[in-house]
């Protein structure tokens, strides 16, 4: 609440004025936020749409399928082009299915265009970073792993969420499957087994 006449001016936009009590507030804010999730689902399923079904519109990343032919493509212009090419993984252990899409979206919105991931059934997010070294994909995934700790949290004691990240290189002679495999190889036991 505002101090008396201190109160900002009345006609700013979108302004909600909410007095009372907190649950009074709360209550009013609630669909508030429903809407808000409501339009970034539909602007998902629009993104979706206009991919030709291509993106997930819970996650707004890549389906599996997509994922596979991108990283085909990207693979075989980083052979032909000389150019770096680096995937990393999040792994999230012990973390419900709201926080590991919350974290999908979170990637969604951060990474370059040239960039593309996806969410795998067990939750785990793995990103292909176009053009980029090992040292370089290493301070993108350590910055977005930490927007994700800082923006999410989990169960009932409301912990940050850390997630397990993992990296990998393209070598001469890797193909997609080489690739991944050598990232899940080097993923958290943890991780694995959920795979």
């Amino acid at each position: 609440s505002w101090p008396a006449g201190q109160v900002p001016g009345r006609e700013l936009p979108n302004l909600e004025w909410v007095g009372g009590e907190t649950l009074d507030a709360v209550q009013t804010l609630l669909p508030l936020a429903a809407q808000q999730a409501r339009e970034a689902y539909l602007l998902r399923a629009i993104a979706s749409l206009d991919a030709d079904g291509r993106l997930d519109p819970l996650t707004g990343l890549l389906t599996m399928e997509a994922f596979a032919r991108d990283l085909d493509q990207a693979i075989t212009d980083a052979h032909q082009n000389g150019s770096g090419l680096s995937a990393a993984s999040f792994a999230f252990p012990n973390a419900g299915m709201r926080v590991t899409r919350d974290a999908a979206r979170i990637l969604a919105r951060l990474m370059r265009n040239a960039d593309f991931a996806t969410q795998r059934e067990d939750g785990t997010l793995i990103a292909i970073f176009t053009q980029t070294s090992l040292h370089a994909a290493h301070v993108v995934t350590r910055r977005l792993a930490s927007v994700i700790k800082h923006t999410l949290v989990s169960g009932e004691d409301h912990a940050r969420v850390a997630p397990d990240m993992t990296l990998a290189t393209l070598k001469p002679g890797d193909d997609a499957q080489s690739l991944l495999m050598r990232l899940t190889d080097a993923m958290p036991p943890v991780a694995r087994r959920a795979s």
